[in-house]
């Protein structure tokens, strides 16, 4: 609801058998530390869209994530994408759009909501969050005064084990 950045995204991603979810934003308008914090409030506020979405159309969304997964290829890359995606890991899962159907037509708002709360919910125990922050030089903090390290507090607890890098600067 609010204009960001110029670059703005936000999808799924896996990565040495790791699903995440990555959210970019790119601008010329605000600093890193807004952006974070605008993000951050973002997340907290998808148990509130999760609980005022319809178990219609939690079904429904389910429902197109089925149909999408189970269309033919419509390119020999497609498949051979499909295929090296279980190659390459070492997973072999050749009925993987099978099972991961199966396990569509399971989902419903209860689970879209204990998933939420399990693994994305500030407050969750298991919730694991990599946030790196960019600020240019021309207009961004820097042009500001001194840049400031701001830790999100549900990182706090890594500060013993991983303390930030001090701001550098790049020409």
């Amino acid at each position: 609801k609010q204009q960001l950045g110029y670059i703005v995204f936000s999808g799924a991603r896996q990565q040495e058998g790791v699903r995440s979810l990555v959210i970019i934003v790119q601008s010329a308008s605000y600093d890193s530390k807004y952006l974070l914090e605008a993000v951050a409030a973002f997340v907290e506020s998808v148990e509130s869209i999760i609980v005022n979405t319809s178990e219609a159309d939690i079904k429904g969304f389910a429902q197109s994530l089925i149909d999408k997964k189970l269309q033919k290829d419509k390119r020999l890359s497609q498949e051979l994408n499909r295929h090296w995606e279980e190659i390459v890991p070492g997973t072999f899962r050749w009925d993987r759009m099978q099972l991961e159907t199966a396990a569509l037509k399971k989902v419903d708002k209860a689970a879209v909501l204990d998933f939420f709360k399990k693994y994305m919910a500030p407050t969750s125990p298991e919730r694991r969050v990599l946030a790196m922050r960019v600020d240019g030089t021309e207009k961004g903090a820097s042009a500001r005064g001194p840049r400031e390290i701001a830790i999100p507090t549900d990182l706090l607890k890594l500060r013993g084990v991983m303390n930030p890098l001090p701001p550098r600067e790049f020409y």
